[in-house]
């Protein structure tokens, strides 16, 4: 995977910490490491926005960067080998991932850096483009920007739920918002993520600026530029891990569907403790993969309903995987 250096955060005697950029906005911070058969070698984690932030203002360490890595995503590669600020991640194994002579230790700080950085304000509007190619039917463009609205939405709900300033009452109203539409109409979650974002914040809402529709065409909208950080990010880590995710999706819609509650009342639940347990372990493995990181944050949201929040799970899978299908056909393109 490619991934383009964009700073050099700590240089003393060579580049030590440096800050990378990747595919769909995904940001990437990288330690000088001691690595076999590497002449310059780095050891590199993928980095959550809300961490970033975190990190950026002093309230976190380098080392809870690459232990909150995002999707466990960690990488490798060797600086001398970089062509033109662009440096060749590889993906790191187990064993690399374990081996604690790689990670950075505690302790270390954004302010150690040689370099300012500095940190945009996290309410600041952006326009966010997608481009859109060949064939396309009517309806296809509005399930497009329903599946958009969706993410767009699950991702405000993320960044409420990974920022440490976000007040009990809009925490309640997430919880509120789930209870509300997690069983209408037979269990279907029609108008649940856009009920999300108006319950909680007028600023998450999108707002289309442009639709033109051509082969190529494009679909400009204004929204948080942090919030569609967010969403890139989620839709990176869903294609990375796109096998597991689909393997787990079919597993636990299978396991709904044998044991007939799929569409069943808020007063379901699993018929045993062991079975619940199972369908909770897939569920919570199923948003990491996606690349939710604080499953139980969203349990509690679901009100520790293990049913609910094993069904919000599949419904998260569907909207992502429906940008996915789009991209996956070469159909739509996400500006970075």
């Amino acid at each position: 995977m490619k991934a383009r250096i964009t700073k050099e955060l700590l240089n003393i005697d060579g580049p030590q910490i440096v800050l990378l950029s990747g595919s769909a906005n995904r940001r990437f911070i990288g330690v000088a490491v001691d690595y076999p058969n590497m002449e310059y070698p780095f050891f590199c984690c993928s980095v959550h926005q809300a961490d970033w932030i975190n990190y950026i203002e002093n309230k976190a360490d380098l080392r809870f960067l690459y232990e909150a890595a995002k999707g466990r995503s960690y990488y490798l590669f060797d600086w001398n080998k970089c062509n033109d600020g662009e440096a060749n991640l590889k993906k790191a194994s187990l064993d690399d991932v374990e081996d604690e002579s790689l990670w950075p230790d505690h302790g270390f700080f954004a302010s150690y850096h040689t370099v300012e950085v500095k940190i945009s304000n996290i309410q600041n509007e952006t326009e966010q483009d997608f481009y859109i190619d060949g064939k396309w039917e009517p309806n296809e463009f509005s399930s497009l920007y329903a599946k958009l609205a969706d993410v767009y939405a699950l991702s405000f709900v993320q960044s409420q739920l990974l920022s440490p300033n976000t007040n009990q009452s809009i925490k309640s109203s997430i919880e509120d918002a789930v209870a509300d539409r997690m069983f209408k109409g037979g269990g279907s979650y029609i108008g649940f993520y856009g009920d999300l974002s108006k319950r909680v914040s007028g600023q998450s809402q999108l707002t289309v600026n442009k639709i033109q529709y051509a082969s190529p065409g494009v679909i400009n909208i204004r929204g948080n530029s942090d919030i569609f950080d967010l969403m890139k990010e989620i839709i990176a880590e869903f294609e990375d891990n796109f096998s597991t995710c689909r393997d787990l999706y079919g597993k636990i819609d299978s396991a709904l569907s044998k044991l007939r509650l799929k569409r069943q009342s808020r007063s379901s639940s699993f018929p045993s403790k062991q079975i619940e347990d199972d369908m909770f372990g897939k569920a919570t493995e199923l948003l990491k993969a996606i690349g939710f990181k604080n499953t139980q944050e969203l349990y509690v949201a679901c009100k520790g309903d293990a049913l609910v929040y094993t069904k919000l799970s599949l419904s998260v899978f569907r909207r992502v995987n429906g940008i996915h299908k789009f991209r996956a056909q070469g159909r739509l393109r996400i500006e970075d």
